[in-house]
């Protein structure tokens, strides 16, 4: 176990070092994106309008307006579609900088549902904003942030070496394995939130929505 964990932490510590100025630029556009959900909410009409489609969901099932089941395929299916759009962007290192917007739009998402959340329900908005939505959305950046990091390394090692599209796969052998650890990864949590944290959130009682 010690040695697995040790390869693991070798690994990590090599991506990051790797990929480091792709995570710099993913959380820059995530900032853009939160900060610019912030400010168009107070100073525009916009931010009213904006309740994301992944927040709204984890709200009707804790007010049991949609069943479990129906909750988890729901969130699934957004996942895998964002997993989708992702990998599209990042096929080319050329059109990877698509990728990084998606990250702002979600960014901008995220922080003009959280506004809108606060604007309505005072400080019970609040909490929810804190111990529901801010831990979730974090977590599934994350998961999106290391998918993308990894799809950018190869196109930046298929430039790098002028290899066709196919080769770059290839060569690349570890990557197919970290892209489906890292769906794999975001199903289980989506699974977990929708068995483990929805059921808790049902039951407590400063959920307003």
């Amino acid at each position: 176990m010690k040695c697995s964990g040790g390869r693991l932490l070798n690994y990590f510590s090599y991506h990051i070092k790797q990929s480091k100025t792709s995570y710099l630029l993913i959380s820059i556009c995530l900032l853009i994106g939160i900060t610019l959900g912030i400010v168009l909410h107070f100073t525009s009409s916009i931010g009213a309008f904006f309740l994301s489609d992944g927040d709204q969901q984890i709200f009707d099932f804790v007010t049991k307006d949609v069943s479990l089941v129906k909750f988890i395929f729901t969130k699934e299916g957004n996942l895998l579609l964002a997993f989708i759009i992702l990998f599209a962007c990042c096929l080319s290192v050329y059109s990877s900088f698509l990728g990084y917007a998606f990250f702002a739009y979600q960014g901008f998402i995220f922080a003009a549902s959280c506004c809108q959340i606060i604007s309505t329900f005072g400080l019970l908005g609040i909490i929810n904003v804190v111990v529901i939505l801010i831990p979730i959305n974090l977590a599934l950046f994350g998961i999106m942030a290391y998918f993308t990091a990894v799809s950018i390394e190869r196109a930046l090692l298929a430039r790098k070496y002028k290899m066709s599209f196919k080769s770059s796969f290839a060569y690349k052998q570890y990557y197919w394995r970290e892209i489906c650890f890292s769906v794999l990864f975001g199903v289980l949590f989506v699974i977990i939130v929708g068995v483990i944290c929805g059921i808790v959130l049902q039951s407590v009682s400063f959920v307003v929505f």
